[in-house]
């Protein structure tokens, strides 16, 4: 082993010993050293590690290493006076590297109302290519501080909220920030794209026939006989180069053979591309409602049905019997401890299997009903709760009021309660456009305070 242990008895000699040495053991030993809360050692080799790191991937490595520490272990060793993000952000080479690192430090600062860090990390990431939806959440927060009067107007001198919304519209149009930036100026794109047509000709052709090329041929017969496994490796390896009538025929077959959730899934690739004579199809193939006839007897006390199918598509995919890595099961993902507690208040008596559809998604449904109106009627304080608790919503309630719902849900502690929400205010989008002929401002006033039909909100505070 190039670093000798007695290196390690100050944390100068560890970090000097891993000149010369190994990169690969060096880095072995700072991630030991980490882990075994020896920080200020971890720090010294990592710095030594990033100085001489001899690609711009061993350098993100080391990097994000020592932002780990600087962020959420040891932030008492971070160099005085620094903002580690900022500093470092110019030395990226793939800023989605530090996606995680990056949304839990500006939740943090959303959450302490620190809105000129939040402007720092912004201006530190304008300039990165690859950092634009990471710059959009950052630029979208910024806008609904000035908005409504959280921040100064003074704070970001010669920018108002609807720059700032448009920055965000041009950097993330598809996405959730983008396209609630758009609902803020008056200017939602549309879900289902004004080109949308039933049949397009010029992408029928059989892959199988002369025009294809291999890729096209070889993952079309696998999915005509059946392997779809080797298929859905196919796609995964050459999805790129695949044909969307490739991609039609796989999601179909995968939906026929009750493969709801990889079904959707190739669906979504296909919307993934450039919009260009996107079908109908495709969208309901992406946002299905598998399950309608069980779905639509429900009694969901007020939620809309668009919210309740947004839920299912993003919890399962309408897998039935998907289990997830903490034992959450079925098409709502319930807990069975949940589960059985509101089997109980409802008085069920027959036995409960939760990869049962029906009584999954009875019971799913009656649970977030409840939360709905424990919390006032508030779809997203209702997800908050469904997917963390209410206890932790209740705590969430005190520590960010006065903070907008969408705000507050920027603030949240746990990555995946934000991610979840999200996801669902999307899914929810192209549900309530798909099915219900819904207007963009209408799905995302079931969980938003937007701006009424035809009037852009105000630019810098004030309500809209």
């Amino acid at each position: 082993m190039a670093v000798r242990l007695e290196a390690l008895a100050s944390p100068e000699r560890a970090g000097a010993a891993v000149v010369g040495a190994d990169a690969a053991v060096a880095e072995q030993l700072a991630r030991l050293m980490r882990d075994t809360a020896d920080f200020r050692t971890a720090a010294s080799i990592l710095e030594r590690l990033i100085a001489t790191a001899p690609t711009a991937a061993s350098k993100d490595r080391y990097t994000w290493l020592l932002l780990d520490i600087y962020l959420n272990r040891a932030p008492s060793l971070r160099p005085a006076d620094t903002a580690p993000l900022v500093t470092s952000a110019a030395e990226w080479g793939n800023p989605s590297y530090f996606a995680d690192l990056y949304a839990e430090q500006l939740a943090g600062l959303v959450a302490a109302r620190e809105w000129e860090g939040i402007a720092e990390l912004r201006a530190a990431l304008a300039d990165h290519g690859g950092a634009a939806v990471m710059q959009a959440r950052a630029s979208y927060v910024l806008a609904r501080a000035l908005q409504t009067g959280q921040m100064p107007a003074a704070s970001l001198p010669g920018e108002t909220a609807t720059d700032l919304f448009h920055e965000v519209i041009e950097l993330d149009s598809r996405g959730y920030h983008g396209r609630l930036a758009g609902l803020w100026v008056g200017q939602p794109a549309p879900l289902l794209p004004v080109q949308l047509v039933a049949r397009d000709a010029s992408d029928d052709g059989d892959p199988g026939g002369a025009s294809g090329n291999d890729a096209d041929r070889y993952a079309a017969g696998l999915f005509r006989f059946g392997l779809f496994d080797e298929g859905l490796r196919a796609i995964s390896r050459d999805g790129p180069r695949l044909s969307t009538w490739v991609l039609r025929q796989a999601s179909s077959g995968l939906a026929e053979a009750g493969r709801l959730r990889q079904s959707i899934g190739v669906a979504s690739r296909i919307l993934a591309r450039p919009v260009v004579n996107h079908r109908r199809a495709d969208y309901e193939r992406s946002y299905p409602r598998y399950f309608r006839d069980e779905i639509d007897r429900l009694d969901l006390g007020g939620v809309a049905p668009a919210v309740f199918y947004g839920l299912v598509r993003e919890e399962s995919r309408f897998d039935s019997a998907i289990v997830s890595s903490a034992g959450a099961v079925g098409l709502t993902q319930l807990m069975p401890v949940t589960a059985g507690d509101e089997a109980k208040r409802m008085r069920l008596t027959e036995t409960i299997t939760l990869t049962d559809p029906r009584q999954n998604l009875l019971i799913g449904a009656t649970h977030l009903a409840r939360l709905y109106g424990r919390l006032d009627g508030s779809v997203p304080h209702s997800l908050m709760a469904y997917n963390a608790g209410l206890s932790r919503v209740r705590g969430w309630d005190r520590t960010y009021e006065g903070l907008a719902t969408d705000l507050y849900v920027e603030a949240l502690p746990f990555a995946e309660t934000r991610g979840y929400v999200r996801k669902i205010v999307l899914s929810t989008l192209h549900y309530g456009a798909i099915y219900w002929d819904m207007a963009a401002r209408e799905a995302a006033a079931l969980f938003y305070e937007m701006p009424p039909a035809g009037r852009r909100a105000a630019g810098n505070g004030g309500s809209p």
